[in-house]
């Protein structure tokens, strides 16, 4: 099924297209190594669940309109008509670095397997971690993980989106949104 990117859309599911997502990723790595060999329905999947991944962020700001299934547009922004491309270059990172990395360092893990409701955690304590069902997605210490910098860009990226992480949680009317209008 193809991804809906209507930005503040009731039913989107995406803020990135897979070619966006490709172009971008490409642009990086060099050798994309297994996600070539992934078909498009496959890409889509590890889209969709990096953006319900930022969706469990702690950003700043609120959402724009009331009723939109992702977390941006947000009230941050300078325009709310669009998503901002490091938003969506953020998407095609935790997709690549993070869900799809997750799913081929674990043998045997099929993708009915690794949803956003077995996301247990999202951790940006320097660098972005997820667990699915209370698993880490990743191994390592955080030397290690920084040296390897798989995160480390989305990270970066991020930043400036994020309220502040150490010692408290956004506030409770972060995701309340701006307008009553809804989109579909």
């Amino acid at each position: 099924m193809a991804l809906k990117t209507t930005v503040g859309g009731r039913y989107s599911d995406s803020f990135v297209t897979v070619d966006e997502a490709e172009t971008y990723l490409s642009g990086l790595y060099e050798e994309l190594g297994s996600w070539d060999d992934l078909e498009t329905g496959a890409k889509e999947y590890r889209l969709r669940l990096a953006a319900k991944i930022m969706n469990m962020l702690p950003l700043r700001g609120r959402r724009v309109y009331c009723g939109q299934a992702l977390a941006f547009p947000r009230t941050i922004q300078q325009e709310y008509e669009i998503i901002p491309e490091e938003v969506k270059q953020i998407q095609a990172e935790i997709s690549y670095n993070v869900v799809h990395r997750a799913m081929i360092s674990q043998p045997g893990i099929s993708e009915g397997e690794v949803s956003a409701s077995r996301v247990t955690e999202v951790s940006l304590g320097g660098l972005l971690g997820v667990k699915f069902d209370g698993k880490p997605a990743t191994t390592g210490t955080l030397l290690e993980a920084v040296v390897r910098s798989v995160s480390f860009p989305i990270w970066m990226q991020v930043q400036p989106y994020v309220s502040q992480i150490r010692g408290r949680q956004p506030p409770a009317d972060a995701d309340e949104c701006l307008t009553t209008t809804t989109t579909t």
